[in-house]
C-alpha cells in the first residue's frame, strides 16, 4: 500500500498600474504588478517499505554481536501481502509482538462526519458572529486562531459541542446553536470512513462546466478562406476540498 498526498494553499494578486513613457516614447508604458504565495505540503506512505525496515531493524537489535551478518533474512511480497521472515524463535516473537500491535493500529477505521452550513447573520450580528455569547462550560468548546497553527494551515474559528454524559459530539446541536444568529442552510452533509493515520479527501463541491473556442483562418489562392472552429470543454470545482488526516489512539 503506497499513497502520496499533495495540498497547496496559494495566495495570488494582481494590480494593473500604468507607467511612465520612456525618454523618447510617443505613448505611455504599461505594467502588472504582480504578488504570488504558494504553500506546498508534501507526505509519502509506504507501508510495506516501512515494514521491511522495521522488521530487518528489529532483527538487527535482536542478533547484535552473537550472530554472523546473514543469519536472518526478510522477504516482503506488496502485491500479496506476504512477509517471510529467517530467524530464531525469539526473535520470531519479538516480531510477532510488532506485528499484532502494528495491525491493531493499521486497521482501525473513524467514521467522520460533516455539515456544510451557510448562515445569514441577521440585523445584530452583520460584523460577524459573535462567539463571546457562547458559554464556554455546558460541553460548548470555541476555538479560533487567526494566523492557523503553521504557515500551511488557514485561519479557522471552530464551535464544537460534546455530551458532558457521553462525550459525543453532536452536530444538530452545534447547528441549532448557530440559529440564534440568522437564518441557516444546510448545504450539504458529507460523511467519509477514513484508515487511521491515512489521509482522506472531503469534497463537497458543484463542477461548473465553461467553454474555450479557438479560431483559425486558412486562406488559399485560388477560394475562399476557410475557418475552423475548435472548443474545449473545462470544468472548475466551486466549493470546498478539505484533506483529513485522523489520529486514533484507541
Amino acid at each position: 500500500m503506497a499513497r502520496d498526498n499533495t495540498s497547496s494553499v496559494s495566495v495570488a494578486t494582481q494590480i494593473a498600474t500604468t507607467g511612465a513613457a520612456a525618454v523618447g516614447d510617443s505613448g505611455g508604458a504599461s505594467g502588472t504588478n504582480n504578488s504570488t504565495t504558494a504553500v506546498t505540503s508534501t507526505s509519502n506512505q509506504r507501508f510495506w517499505g516501512t515494514l521491511e525496515r522495521n522488521v530487518r531493524a528489529i532483527l538487527g537489535d535482536a542478533v547484535g554481536a552473537d550472530a554472523t551478518t546473514g543469519s536472518a533474512a526478510v522477504i516482503v511480497n506488496a502485491e500479496s501481502g506476504i512477509l517471510s521472515v529467517r530467524a530464531t524463535t525469539r526473535e520470531h516473537e519479538q516480531i510477532q509482538a510488532f506485528l499484532d500491535q502494528v495491525q491493531v493500529n493499521a486497521q482501525r477505521q473513524v467514521l467522520i462526519e460533516a455539515t456544510v452550513v451557510e448562515v445569514k447573520l441577521n440585523d445584530d450580528y452583520q460584523l460577524g458572529v459573535d462567539w463571546s455569547l457562547i458559554a464556554s462550560g455546558a460541553g460548548w468548546s470555541v476555538s479560533q486562531s487567526l494566523l492557523g497553527t503553521n504557515f500551511s494551515q488557514e485561519p479557522f474559528s471552530l464551535l464544537t459541542y460534546a455530551d458532558p454524559d457521553t462525550s459525543l459530539g453532536d452536530t444538530s446541536t452545534t447547528v441549532g446553536m448557530l440559529r440564534r444568529f440568522g437564518d441557516i442552510k444546510v448545504l450539504s452533509s458529507p460523511k467519509i470512513m477514513a484508515i487511521n493515520n491515512q489521509t482522506a479527501l472531503l469534497k463537497v463541491v458543484d463542477n461548473l462546466v465553461y467553454f474555450t473556442i479557438e479560431a483559425e483562418t486558412t486562406t488559399s489562392a485560388t477560394g475562399p478562406a476557410t475557418t475552423t472552429y475548435t472548443s474545449v470543454v473545462h470544468t472548475v470545482p466551486a466549493g470546498f476540498v478539505m484533506s483529513v488526516t485522523p489520529q486514533i489512539n484507541d
